[in-house]
């Protein structure tokens, strides 16, 4: 189970294991704040979470991280032209 952040301004995106402590949590998304910090919040806690760092901020589970997972993005024209083809 992960959680995928994605912010359309940056082009910046993250994975993460969706599961900590042995509970499995269920994100939405929260309107941007004004210092352009991307959060979210678990429905079973309420706790508020950082989308890029993974990181509780406020809340029951503050301090504690999600596991980051590696995560590759690119462009679909990078695709087409055989960027990979090198790999």
């Amino acid at each position: 189970d992960v959680v995928v952040t994605f912010d359309q301004i940056s082009e910046t995106g993250a994975i993460f294991k969706r599961t900590i402590e042995g509970r499995s949590l269920t994100f939405h998304p929260l309107p941007n704040t004004d210092q352009g910090i991307m959060l979210m919040q678990d429905q079973e806690t309420g706790s508020t979470w950082q989308a890029f760092t993974g990181r509780a901020i406020d809340g029951p589970m503050a301090g504690k991280a999600l596991a980051r997972l590696p995560s590759h993005y690119s462009f679909w024209f990078g695709l087409a032209n055989g960027v990979f083809d090198q790999v």
